[in-house]
């Protein structure tokens, strides 16, 4: 890691790996829901500077984390993994950056257009000509804003 963590901090970070080798997929939804939740209620606070958080939404949000997003992001880091493997040496620069680059490409545009039907059909409810307004008027810019942004974390 490149921050170092002390003594209680570190034994729940060497408890979290532990349980992230023994059930991955289960500690990813997790992990998925409690980021997704908490980026929620930092874009209903601060973004949309609501004074009372929405927790149907943010709990619909963090369960699109936890039953979408950790579950796929696993399966498709695995086999990106697999993919890169056969290609090039790993933990060369080529190595890393053509992973960056599938996950952009080929995951980005999926889970973006997912969580646009998410949002319209479970939290909303609003149904397909909200998620057709959605993605024509807002999916390249939030995709846009995804190329800045996270490629960076990867």
């Amino acid at each position: 890691m490149a921050w170092q963590l002390g003594g209680h901090g570190r034994a729940l970070w060497r408890g979290y790996e532990a349980q992230l080798t023994k059930r991955p997929v289960a500690v990813q939804a997790l992990t998925s829901a409690a980021l997704w939740g908490l980026g929620d209620l930092v874009a209903q606070r601060y973004a949309e500077q609501r004074k009372h958080v929405d927790q149907r939404r943010l709990g619909l949000t963090a369960a699109f984390g936890a039953g979408f997003m950790g579950p796929v992001g696993h399966f498709w880091y695995l086999g990106l993994d697999v993919a890169a493997r056969k290609l090039l040496s790993p933990g060369t620069a080529r190595y890393v950056g053509a992973k960056v680059l599938a996950d952009t490409l080929i995951l980005g545009p999926i889970y973006v257009l997912a969580f646009y039907a998410w949002g319209s059909f479970v939290i909303d409810g609003s149904g397909w000509s909200t998620l057709k307004d959605k993605v024509t008027k807002d999916f390249i810019p939030t995709y846009l804003a995804e190329l800045a942004i996270w490629p960076a974390f990867q």
